[in-house]
């Protein structure tokens, strides 16, 4: 009877390797163990949860840098399409996508610095070092572009339209 009673009361049996308790404690220590994995979420003053406050906030920033950065490329040399990428602030735009965008333009300045290296380079580069180079900086703005596009969509961004003759 006493052991009977311990188990009903959760207590461990010396031998047994187990633990008994009653099904509502079960419960209760399966909820507590979920609420303590699902952690704290961080709430605003009028009960929104914060990442949809930052995302109302980073969606018109993202979207007004991607305006900005919507140039007509084949009117403008590589190093004018550069100056005006590091033109456009960061504002409201979120860490993350700032970073990818940063490195999308960082593609556009070595893009232009390779193809500076590469005129008049012919007749020094007879393995056409230099006409490599254009084309892997080249392949390298539309990967940073592909990262730059991947975050903005993670805030719900919207890709403007590419720009065209007019």
């Amino acid at each position: 009877a006493g052991a009977e009673a311990g188990a009903k009361a959760g207590v461990f049996e010396e031998g047994s390797g187990s633990v008994t308790m009653p099904a509502d404690t079960r419960v209760a220590m399966l909820l507590a163990t979920l609420l303590i994995l699902a952690g704290p979420q961080p709430v605003h003053a009028h009960g929104e949860a914060t990442i949809i406050v930052r995302a109302s906030r980073a969606r018109p920033a993202i979207e007004r840098i991607l305006k900005a950065d919507n140039l007509r490329v084949d009117l403008l040399s590589p190093a004018e399409v550069a100056a005006r990428m590091e033109e456009i602030e960061q504002g409201a735009a979120p860490d993350d996508f700032w970073a990818a965008y940063q490195a999308h333009v960082r593609a556009w300045r070595a893009y232009a610095s390779a193809i500076a290296r590469s005129r008049g380079s012919d007749a020094r580069d007879p393995d056409k070092r230099a006409t490599l180079a254009v084309v892997e900086a080249r392949i390298a703005i539309n990967r940073s572009f592909d990262m730059v596009e991947m975050q903005a969509r993670k805030y719900g961004a919207r890709l403007p339209a590419r720009s065209t003759a007019r």
